[in-house]
């Protein structure tokens, strides 16, 4: 860890909106609000509206601009970022954890490996849990369905992370 404790928004908000550009104008304009975080933490398909409906339609490829918006915001307001987005690819798209340093890289990313029953028909698994490097700490990002098997929270543990979300 660094000299300071590090300092966590969990943004645990209800999407309002299927629209992604403005769910990632949403991300920024919390940033902004929010000086002096380290990491802050958006929910599971946060920019496509956690709609399964709608995720297909609203994938977006980790290069779009969307994504940059993301990047942007988390450089300009030195704060690293994690939120679910609908990842475009060849066939379903993933629900990915997105996760992006304090200097707007794409520090690594996490697709859901435990899909639930309706996930399965519209999204497609990942194949391995993930520890980023984030705000001086080994993050390790799960979502949902994962943290009904113990043997995901296991494994990224024995890594020997400092935070697990």
């Amino acid at each position: 860890m660094g000299e300071h404790p590090t300092t966590v928004l969990i943004a645990q908000l209800q999407p309002l909106t299927t629209d992604v550009i403005s769910s990632a104008h949403l991300v920024g304009e919390l940033l902004a609000e929010h000086v002096g975080v380290d990491i802050a933490v958006f929910p599971e398909l946060f920019l496509n509206g956690n709609s399964l409906s709608f995720v297909r339609e609203s994938a977006v490829p980790l290069g779009s601009r969307v994504v940059q918006r993301i990047r942007d915001s988390a450089r300009r307001s030195r704060t690293a970022v994690i939120v679910g987005v609908a990842e475009r690819s060849a066939g379903f798209p993933s629900d990915t954890a997105l996760c992006v340093d304090q200097d707007g890289e794409i520090a690594g990313i996490y697709r859901k490996v435990h899909l639930g029953e309706e996930e399965h028909r519209h999204l497609a698994p990942g194949a391995s849990f993930a520890v980023v490097p984030l705000g001086g700490l080994r993050v390790a990002p799960l979502m949902g369905g994962d943290l009904a098997f113990p043997e995901a929270a296991r494994a990224v543990a024995r890594t020997g992370i400092d935070l697990l979300v």
